[in-house]
Parts: C-alpha cells; structure tokens; sequence
C-alpha cells in the first residue's frame, strides 16, 4: 500500500506536471479481479487528478472471468484479469453483432506470496517441502517449524488458508511447486483475495497465499520461500486490462488515456510503490 505522505508527492508531481483539463465528465468503470484492484484504485486517484473530466470507478472483484463477461455483454467498457484471455474469450466480442475482439494488454506482474500475521514470532522463511507439509497437514504447530531456542510452551496450531481451484495465485504457486496441485488438502478455502487477506489479518497461526500488494495494505509479514529474496521470486501473477475492439483506440478515449498513463513514469512508480512490477 502506497503510504500517504508518498501518494501526496506523487499527486503534486502530476498536478504540476500535467496541469488539469477542463469539461464534462466522463465515467469508466473497470470490472474483473481482485488481484489489480487495489492498485487500481490508487491508479484512479492519480489519474483523476491529472484528468479531472474523467472518473474512474474500480468495482469490489468479480473475479477475471467475471470481468471479462460483464465487457461481453457490454455491461463495462473496461476489465481487469489476473491471466492472458482465453481464445474464446477473444472471439466472443460479437456483442450486437460488431464482431469485435476482445484485446488485452499487460500492465504489471504481481507477486505471488505466503503471508502471516505480523505478531506470528520467529517464521521468516519456509521452504517448498514445509509449505506441502503444512498444506496436507503433515504439520500442524508452528513450533515443528522454529528452532529449538524459539519454540513457545504452548501449541500453536496452523491454520492454511487455500484458494479454489482456477485462481490465479494457485494457479502460479501450482506452477512453480507442481506438488501442491496433487496432495490432499488440510486447508480451509476461500474464494476471494479480500477475505484471503483479512483472515489472515485477523488469526495470528493463519497462513495463506495472496498477491503481495494485499499482503503490503493488510501489513501482513511476507515469508520468503527457499530462501529467494521476493525481488527475484519467478511466483508472479500478470495483470491484464482488457477492451473490446481494434488495439488503435480513438485518439481521445479514456480507454487510451488511462494506458498510457499506466505505462507513463508515473504509473510505473505507483505500480512499484504498489510492490509489483511494471510490465514496460
């Protein structure tokens, strides 16, 4: 999550580097995945600023499946998605008969990452092999998995948290620890990123997966996984927005004025500040 002193300056910046622009106001809204929304709230205030005729509204998430489905059926002029688009998807934009395609475009990769609450004592890193421990329930006390010095007098169960099957943190975790795909599962599932993030912030012995820009706002302890610093972790999730029609969008449309922005200097510095990686 972006601090606040860090958002004002960034605000100034574009005020007075871009100035404001006068008219009527124009709305669009983004449908899709809980994975970019943060980010793209914080994007929408940014872009407001600079766009003052414009209004962006990013919807709680719908899942990118969901996202993709309201832009079909014409509901949104916009999604957001946490994967590439199905060949389907892209042809099933014949909405009204137009016959146009969808199009998607790769703003930021975010990071897949284990968290913890940040009063859980003395767990800072696990390896692949503890992570399908706990998961399949072989390890059921956070003190199997701290050093003898460390260990507290009292149990303290695990609590794992998992998500349905088809997310797109799992699907990227499955990717890079094909194992975790095939054990039995000893874990509570839940089927959104906000409620992810708010349980583990809720139960200290809770432990779950999520992108790390929810981990940073629910200011949960990030673990490192195999000792790999999360700068050079390959567990990332691409973040996509998605339009109908031809990739040259009108010169004018907020469509393209919301992109680039996104891939200007400043977009690129929320995205960081956000804990993600621009994708230009």
């Amino acid at each position: 999550m972006l601090k606040q002193k860090h958002i004002k300056s960034l605000l100034l910046a574009s005020m007075i580097l871009f100035g404001g622009e006068a008219g009527a106001v124009e709305s669009l809204t983004i449908a899709g995945t809980g994975d970019s929304q943060s980010l793209l709230r914080t994007v929408a205030t940014f872009f407001e600023k600079r766009f003052p005729q414009h209004k962006v509204s990013v919807p709680d998430s719908v899942g990118s499946g969901g996202g993709v489905d309201a832009l079909i059926l014409g509901k949104v002029s916009m999604a957001r998605t946490a994967r590439a688009l199905t060949d389907e998807e892209i042809n099933a934009g014949n909405h009204n008969g137009d016959n146009q395609k969808i199009h998607q475009f790769l703003i930021a990769y975010s990071p897949v990452v284990f968290a913890t609450h940040n009063k859980l004592s003395s767990i800072s890193n696990l390896t692949s092999t503890q992570i399908l421990q706990i998961y399949s329930g072989e390890v059921r006390d956070w003190n199997e998995l701290r050093p003898l010095s460390q260990r507290t007098p009292t149990k303290e169960k695990i609590y794992p948290i998992n998500r349905e099957e088809g997310d797109s943190s799992r699907t990227v975790l499955e990717q890079h620890i094909p194992e975790f795909e095939l054990i039995d599962h000893h874990a509570k599932i839940f089927f959104t990123t906000p409620q992810t993030a708010a349980a583990i912030r809720e139960h200290r012995q809770t432990i779950g997966f999520l992108p790390n820009s929810w981990a940073q706002q629910y200011q949960l302890t990030v673990l490192t996984i195999d000792g790999v610093p999360l700068a050079e972790s390959k567990m990332v999730t691409p973040l996509y927005l998605v339009i109908r029609g031809a990739l040259n969008l009108a010169e004018n449309s907020m469509e393209k004025k919301l992109l680039n922005y996104i891939y200007s200097l400043a977009g690129r510095e929320i995205i960081e500040a956000a804990g993600m990686v621009p994708a230009r």
